[in-house]
């Protein structure tokens, strides 16, 4: 039946029946009559926004601020709906009418914020949280969101602290939990990271994302039994999270399953073919396994990718070069890997075992000690192990005075 607004009334019929004395029976009609009005149209706005009918809504709200302008809800609701669709701008010019109209509207000044952080304007995002926090303060929301602005800055004492202050107010906030249970993972704080990994998942038991990072926990913590079980949960309860088998191809890694590795690696490349990780990841495996012409290809299309294992890869591939004795190949693609992070000790350490290899000592032990004052994938004498070549040094003088740095 079409709506028609055009009319001031709904007319609304109902048949009302009424039993006689002489038990004859007789109708009558009785009209009542609903006005309508901007609440009226704002609340069918407000259920179609629920029901996620984003252009009836948006219908629904034009009208009421055609019939009142200063309705302030009516303007935060569109926001709401822009911001649904990604329209950001278009979001902020409605919260900014809803605040120009209301400065202290808590709601609009929470969505704008959102919208801000979003956008990656922290700062003007922090400001509109911590007015909420204000206006109400006795909600979580804002505090908790103040948490993810300090951990966008990788200040994590700071986002504990709010993400703490949510909690206090809400200790029912699975996302809060989680957050800081991430904050303490980041920082290799691992007991206190379960912990509130475990909470979030009492919370929410099919939380596959608190379930994933707490398995990631115990693999740090070479607890290796847990985090099988929680890699293996997440898959379950979530099997297109490419990250997921990509960690749990980790765990083969260190309990040197390598087929295993690849298989999850393999799942990990078809669920998103951009994953540069687990390409990387796939080619150390066939290198460790003698599959060297596999691990070249999947190094190089890490590499092509051009994502954040960029230097690793480059590396990596520098290593296979320079087992096949390939030692100009491994120089240049030493050279992309420090160019990529001039921190990346590992590849120092190639560099060296490239001039060891070669039979220089001197520029060895020169570049030995560059790799161990900047970060090492691994701890030295776990390096040691995978690598004949460090081996060979073992019982020398000066290498046992650089393991004792």
């Amino acid at each position: 039946m079409k709506l028609i607004f055009l009319l001031k009334y709904v007319v609304v019929i109902s048949l009302l029946f009424m039993q006689t004395n002489l038990s004859s029976q007789s109708s009558k009609v009785e009209i009542s009559f609903e006005e309508i009005t901007a609440e009226n149209i704002y609340d069918r706005g407000a259920r179609a926004l629920r029901m996620d009918n984003y252009d009836a809504a948006m219908i629904y709200f034009d009208r009421v601020i055609r019939m009142d302008s200063e309705f302030v809800r009516a303007y935060n609701k569109r926001g709401i709906i822009f911001y649904k669709k990604e329209k950001y701008e278009a979001a902020l010019v409605e919260f900014n009418k809803a605040l120009d109209i209301s400065p202290v509207f808590g709601r609009a000044l929470f969505n704008r914020g959102k919208v801000f952080f979003d956008t990656e304007r922290f700062d003007e995002a922090f400001q509109d949280f911590e007015k909420v926090t204000k206006l109400s303060p006795l909600d979580s929301n804002p505090f908790y969101n103040i948490g993810l602005i300090y951990s966008k800055k990788e200040d994590y004492d700071k986002a504990r602290e709010y993400y703490t202050k949510a909690i206090k107010l809400n200790d029912s906030h699975e996302d809060a939990f989680y957050q800081r249970g991430h904050s303490y993972y980041i920082v290799d704080s691992f007991p206190d990271a379960i912990l509130n990994f475990d909470t979030a998942i009492i919370l929410n038991p099919d939380f596959h994302k608190a379930i994933a990072i707490r398995g990631a926990s115990y693999l740090k913590s070479k607890e290796y039994d847990l985090a099988l079980e929680d890699f293996s949960k997440a898959i379950e309860l979530d099997s297109t999270i490419s990250g997921y088998w990509t960690w749990r191809a980790n765990l083969y890694d260190d309990l040197k399953e390598y087929d295993k590795a690849i298989l999850d690696l393999d799942m990990a490349i078809e669920i998103n073919p951009q994953d540069d990780v687990a390409y990387n990841n796939r080619g150390l495996n066939y290198s460790i396994i003698g599959e060297d012409q596999k691990a070249i290809t999947d190094f190089t299309k890490a590499i092509e990718l051009g994502g954040q294992s960029s230097s690793s890869a480059y590396n990596n591939r520098a290593n296979v070069y320079r087992n096949l004795k390939q030692f100009e190949k491994s120089r240049k693609d030493i050279e992309a890997s420090i160019a990529a992070n001039e921190n990346n000790g590992w590849a120092y350490a190639t560099l060296a075992m490239v001039f060891a290899d070669e039979g220089n000592k001197e520029l060895f032990f020169k570049n030995m000690e560059i790799a161990i004052s900047k970060p090492l994938a691994y701890p030295l004498k776990e390096m040691i192990e995978l690598e004949k070549t460090l081996q060979r040094f073992e019982s020398h003088p000066e290498f046992i005075a650089l393991l004792e740095k």
